[in-house]
């Protein structure tokens, strides 16, 4: 019999490096014609992208809320409330040390350089008219108060159809993502790149964003030590002890690119950690999709820069809410393939970025290409919430 060889396939990340340096080379080397046709290519996928971003939210936000009505009581409500604080405390380190590092190299003459983003830019050969079903405001209301209603009637006993609805519409949602969005990103990335290239701004937007990149890693591995740090004096346990017990958990994080696929071998590290089986089997798995501190710092990072780049505001008064809604939007987005920059998507408009276009492209390609570091930033912050929230349980229900 003959031995079937397998293929091995080639990852997204590796990709969308061939999208970008794909386009960049159609948009500086190729006749016009050609980046136009990748530049159409690129217009319906976004018109595409605009259609479906709604139903991303409804279908993540209200089953993530609505799960969340399931649980062991106290200890669900002060877990969720540590995710959420750890998440909007790491949004709010990234900013402030991407508005002290940033202006360094985002200087006025850089912003000159690049100038109107769309400046010298060719337009699609045609376009097609889709408009969303609901707009994305609508869409966000809706999901609050479809989530927020379905837990409570949970809470009574009630409400396991609608529940089970939305749950099902997840994961036509995740079906959407994972066979068309998300195949067809490089081709997206590819056919941006390639209009800014022909506009000759790629080297000058490059040249700001690798540095950026440089910024967010160093900075998932600071907030990880503060995170054990704060859990290793409230669990009273040797934080690095707990880093070292870690890196299994974070390894295959890197590997999986997948926070779900993680939770088995994170439940492990915990165990390692000297967490309690009660606490470690629920804190583990509920973290995994709402605890998305990695995943706010790249994406508070890279819209920051993104802002300062276009010269637009990008104070605290513009960011600190942007942060404050991606924190809660962002529940359960990882269940999908980059699900955490699909679901801050919709709420770029917050701070003045388009939802589709050019800037948002970049975003996408950027949080995409390090989301692996994200994603271990996230599932590895569970284990010290979950020290954390051992801790609080032994003092809230001492055995006698």
């Amino acid at each position: 019999m003959k031995k079937e060889k397998k293929v091995k396939k080639i990852g997204l990340v590796p990709k969308l490096i061939i999208g970008i340096v794909v386009g960049i080379i159609i948009g500086t080397y190729f006749p016009s014609k050609f980046v136009e046709i990748l530049v159409t290519i690129s217009n319906v996928f976004s018109a595409f992208l605009s259609f479906v971003i709604p139903f991303i939210i409804i279908g993540f936000v209200t089953a993530g809320i609505a799960d969340l009505a399931t649980g062991a009581g106290k200890l669900l409500g002060i877990t969720t409330a540590i995710a959420y604080g750890s998440t909007l405390v790491a949004g709010s380190i990234a900013f402030i040390i991407a508005s002290t590092l940033f202006p360094r190299f985002i200087t006025s003459s850089v912003i000159d350089k690049i100038g109107d983003p769309s400046a010298g830019q060719l337009s699609p050969i045609f376009s097609i008219p889709l408009e969303p079903m609901v707009d994305v405001t609508a869409a966000i209301v809706f999901a609050f108060m479809m989530g927020l209603g379905i837990s409570a009637l949970r809470n009574k006993g009630k409400g396991e159809v609608l529940y089970k609805f939305f749950n099902e519409f997840q994961e036509i949602v995740k079906a959407t993502l994972s066979t068309i969005i998300i195949p067809l990103l490089p081709i997206y990335i590819a056919g941006t790149f390639s209009n800014i290239a022909y506009a000759g701004q790629v080297w000058n937007i490059l040249s700001v964003f690798w540095k950026v990149f440089v910024t967010v890693i160093p900075l998932h591995l600071i907030y990880l030590l503060v995170q054990f740090g704060v859990a290793g004096s409230i669990g009273k346990k040797n934080p690095f002890t707990m880093l070292k017990n870690q890196i299994p958990g974070y390894l295959t994080a890197i590997g999986t690119q997948s926070s779900a696929a993680t939770i088995p071998v994170n439940v492990e590290c915990a165990e390692k950690n000297g967490v309690s089986k009660q606490i470690r089997e629920f804190v583990v798995p509920l973290c995994a999709t709402i605890h998305l501190s990695g995943s706010m710092i790249s994406i508070t990072c890279f819209t920051t820069a993104v802002l300062m780049m276009n010269n637009m505001p990008h104070g605290i008064n513009v960011l600190f809410p942007y942060i404050a809604m991606l924190g809660v939007a962002m529940v359960a987005a990882p269940g999908a393939p980059g699900g955490a920059i699909m679901s801050a998507l919709p709420f770029l408009p917050m701070v003045g970025i388009p939802s589709e276009g050019g800037l948002a492209s970049l975003m996408i390609a950027l949080y995409l290409t390090q989301d692996s570091f994200g994603t271990a930033c996230n599932v590895s912050g569970d284990n010290a919430i979950a020290v954390i929230v051992d801790r609080i349980n032994s003092i809230m229900f001492k055995e006698k």
